[in-house]
């Protein structure tokens, strides 16, 4: 989702907007969140005060199905705190769309990106405990039948301090095997079975998404991007279906060593992989071998 620019005149400006919350509540646009390919962010405010954020889909995103999708999730209730889940329906009879409200994400948390850059440090433990809230979280939802579909960094966030986790952009969850879904998910976290399209996003495919994910959280860097990397001169799509889909290739590939990290490049991963347990390192290797190859039976499961 992209930032705004507050000082450019945006469609995103809908400040004093109201609509109406599926509980009868009115809520009003305070100011514009975010942009990104499905809707809107905003944050608004309750007529009962409570400040929540409104996800407004745009048009050509507001079908039928995404609604029911949506008034399901509304339902269902979140299976963990840590998600910031789709809480009523919004509304505007001017309006040929739709959107939802949903927890305001508190201030003190950022996006997974500032841990990479450097843009915040937080200890080993904060981030082990990151990572311990995203498996337990994932179990809780696939433990219900669901599975996420987009697991990335992007949508994720955490308290620098305490490793608090919350995972954001909740309405892509699906019933596993069963309902449609309007995103594949981030293609450098996409299982390869996915990037080729022989599957539909499942819990399967998002067990691996959730192994990428711990990946970078711990080693700072992809899996699958070593010297392979730098094979290609341009990064395009291209080079994304190889790497990632049809010839994926664990950079520590106990058999295979020609996709090593470069020193100059892939330092993080060459400095993080030895400093953790064999049997964490044995589980990556599991994740990114044969997990690469067997969806069923070669990922490492949540509870691992």
């Amino acid at each position: 989702m992209k930032p705004v620019d507050y000082g450019a005149p945006t469609r995103m400006t809908r400040e004093g907007w109201i609509v109406t919350l599926s509980s009868g509540r009115r809520a009003e646009v305070v100011r514009p969140l975010g942009e990104g390919g499905q809707g809107t962010v905003f944050e608004v405010r309750a007529d009962d005060g409570q400040r929540l954020a409104l996800k407004w889909y745009h048009d050509h995103v507001a079908s039928p199905a995404q609604r029911a999708a949506i008034a399901e999730l509304v339902e269902r209730g979140a299976p963990t705190e840590r998600f910031l889940w789709p809480l009523e329906m919004a509304s505007d009879d001017k309006r040929h769309s739709f959107g939802y409200v949903m927890p305001l994400r508190p201030a003190r948390y950022v996006g997974m990106a500032a841990l990479l850059n450097g843009a915040v440090d937080s200890t080993l433990r904060t981030i082990c405990m990151v990572g311990h809230q995203l498996a337990d979280s994932f179990l809780r939802l696939h433990t219900e039948g669901l599975c996420y579909r987009d697991i990335s960094l992007g949508n994720v966030c955490f308290d620098p301090e305490t490793g608090d986790t919350l995972i954001c952009d909740n309405d892509n969850v699906g019933i596993d095997g069963l309902s449609s879904a309007a995103v594949i998910g981030t293609k450098r976290f996409m299982a390869p079975e996915i990037v080729r399209r022989e599957a539909r996003p499942n819990t399967d495919s998002d067990l691996y998404s959730l192994s990428v994910l711990l990946f970078y959280l711990l080693m700072v860097g992809h899996p699958l991007m070593g010297a392979r990397e730098l094979a290609h001169a341009v990064w395009n799509e291209a080079a994304e279906a190889e790497l990632f889909g049809s010839d994926p290739l664990f950079v520590f590939d106990p058999l295979d060593d020609s996709n090593r990290p470069v020193p100059g490049v892939h330092d993080a991963v060459l400095a993080n992989w030895p400093v953790y347990t064999t049997a964490l390192r044995g589980m990556f290797t599991t994740a990114f071998t044969s997990g690469l190859h067997d969806a069923r039976n070669g990922r490492i499961r949540e509870s691992q």
